[in-house]
């Protein structure tokens, strides 16, 4: 959930740019200092009703929101982010789109969650013909979910639980 943050700030890095570009840093201080408020309070109330460590999540959710909303209403720049791929090479002087080869696609199926689970089973036969451990173990999905167990029983008591 946390990652909504990062989705968010790709709509503020622009205007922030822009206002940055002026020189002029007391309407950008004042949303931050807003903000900030604004998830601290979001935050506090939340803790107060029980939510746990959801209150924290929440209050940064909404620290980002303000900042990206006001951040744009004092510079706006209306455009789409562009989620392409694009490059140059050499002495070219303008981006072009970039293809991924092939060759890394063929023999793999063409379904994401499918084409996923191949290659991983493609590094794990690697790894036990060469000897090497590139693919992820046993060990390493204990350990995620060692995390998780602890998350949850944290988001449960309120406390800070350690894996």
């Amino acid at each position: 959930m946390l990652a909504l943050q990062f989705l968010l700030g790709i709509f503020a890095v622009i205007p922030s740019a822009q206002v940055t570009r002026t020189l002029d840093f007391k309407w950008p201080s004042m949303i931050g200092l807003v903000g900030a408020m604004c998830g601290s309070l979001s935050s506090l109330g939340l803790a107060l009703y029980g939510y746990g460590v959801w209150a924290l999540v929440v209050g940064n959710l909404v620290t980002q929101l303000f900042n990206t909303v006001a951040i744009n209403v004092l510079s706006p720049f209306l455009k789409w982010p562009d989620f392409s791929l694009k490059g140059a090479r050499g002495d070219e002087k303008t981006f072009r789109a970039l293809e991924v080869p092939d060759s890394f696609r063929s023999g793999w199926p063409e379904d994401v969650e499918s084409g996923n689970v191949a290659r991983l089973y493609a590094r794990m036969a690697h790894d036990l013909r060469e000897g090497t451990r590139s693919a992820p173990s046993f060990e390493d999905a204990v350990a995620v979910h060692r995390v998780i167990a602890a998350i949850e029983r944290a988001a449960e008591s309120g406390g800070r639980i350690a894996p």
